[in-house]
C-alpha cells in the first residue's frame, strides 16, 4: 500500500475534528449572538421603563409608587449587569473554541501537505519506473534488431 494511502485515515479524523471545532465554534458564536440580543432588550427596557418612571414622577406619584418604580429599575440594573458578566464568558467561550478550531485547522493544513508531499515522491518515482521500463524496452528492441541484422 503507497503511503499516501496509508495517512487517509489519519487525515479523515483530522478533517471529522476540524469540522468538530467549526461547528462548536459557529454554536457557541451564536450563543454570544443571543446573549447579546437579551442584554439589548434589557437595556431598552430599562430605558423605556426609566422613561415611565419621569414620567410618573412628573405626574405628582406616591411615595410608594415611586419606590417601586426605583426597586424594578435596580433589579433591571443587576439583571443587565448579570448579562454583561454572561456576555464575558460567552466570549471566552468564543475565544477559547476561536483557538481550538485554529488549531485543529493548522493540524489539517499540515497533514494535507504532508499527503500531497507525499503524493508528488510517489508520482516522480512512478514516473522515474516507468522511463526505466521504457529504456529497457528500447534497449531490448535495439538489441533486439542489432542481433536480427546479423
Amino acid at each position: 500500500m503507497k503511503r499516501s494511502k496509508r495517512l487517509d485515515p489519519v487525515a479523515r479524523v483530522e478533517k471529522n475534528r476540524e469540522r468538530t471545532a467549526a461547528r462548536q465554534l459557529g454554536q457557541h458564536q451564536q450563543e454570544l449572538g443571543h446573549l447579546k440580543a437579551r442584554l439589548d432588550e434589557l437595556i431598552q427596557y430599562r430605558r423605556e421603563y426609566q422613561q415611565k418612571y419621569l414620567q410618573a414622577m412628573n405626574n405628582s406619584m406616591g411615595s410608594t409608587a415611586i419606590q417601586e418604580y426605583r426597586c424594578f429599575l435596580s433589579k433591571l440594573d443587576r439583571a443587565i449587569e448579570q448579562q454583561y458578566q454572561m456576555i464575558a464568558g460567552g466570549e471566552e467561550k468564543v475565544s477559547t473554541s476561536r483557538q481550538h478550531w485554529m488549531n485543529k485547522r493548522t493540524r489539517l493544513k499540515a497533514i494535507d501537505t504532508l499527503v500531497e508531499k507525499i503524493q508528488g515522491q510517489e508520482r516522480c518515482q512512478e514516473e522515474k519506473r516507468e522511463q526505466q521500463e521504457n529504456d529497457e524496452r528500447s534497449l531490448f528492441a535495439r538489441r533486439l534488431t542489432h542481433l536480427k541484422s546479423f
